[in-house]
């Protein structure tokens, strides 16, 4: 569970069932909610799995005329459940803690794609791994096939934990970094061996 902060438009959701969604009794129920209420949140994630994928679109281009990344992407049923277990679980700490009103999110009645309850670090494209047949960066973040090229971010995840991926992109960027520095500037070429 994570904290989200205090956001006043974000947590205008916190005013219960029943409220007036305007005017000033909805500014009252609106004050008690904010001052009285909390979210939990949960966060599920999204597995690699064969029917997400990238590949390059046959319509659309870029200025220079090449094709555009286009990304298919689509929750499974373990995506599903996953989101389902997780919001059930909030649900359940809230009426724990005593809480008077306990809403959860209904996940089999919405697709947010990508947003499904909460995933929403949709992550990969890039995978970094130990042989070049199954990745496409070693463990430097340098491409197999150009070693001049290295790719920084969560793209090299195959897919997020759970939570948001920035202080381990961080880790690796440095470690990137300082691998460029101290060994590939003294000499260029694969900074990991092709394997056989």
């Amino acid at each position: 569970m994570v904290a989200r902060g205090a956001r006043p438009i974000g947590n205008a959701d916190a005013v219960p069932p029943g409220a007036p969604r305007w005017g000033s009794e909805w500014k009252k129920a609106y004050t008690h909610a904010f001052q009285n209420g909390t979210f939990i949140f949960n966060q599920g994630t999204s597995f690699s799995h064969d029917e997400c994928y990238l590949d390059l679109d046959p319509e659309y281009t870029d200025a220079n005329g090449d094709p555009l990344i286009r990304v298919t992407f689509d929750n499974n049923e373990n995506d599903r459940r996953i989101a389902k277990f997780t919001e059930d679980k909030a649900v359940e700490i809230g009426k724990a803690m005593g809480a008077k009103i306990v809403n959860g999110f209904d996940t089999a009645a919405v697709n947010y794609g990508p947003y499904l309850p909460y995933n929403n670090h949709t992550i990969s494209g890039a995978l970094m791994g130990l042989d070049p047949k199954t990745s496409v960066l070693n463990r430097y973040q340098q491409s197999w096939n150009v070693h001049n090229v290295f790719v920084l971010g969560a793209s090299s995840f195959p897919n997020n934990a759970g939570y948001n991926p920035t202080s381990t992109i961080g880790a690796l960027s440095l470690w990137t970094a300082k691998s460029i520095i101290d060994q590939y500037v003294a000499k260029p070429g694969p900074m990991v061996g092709m394997p056989a």
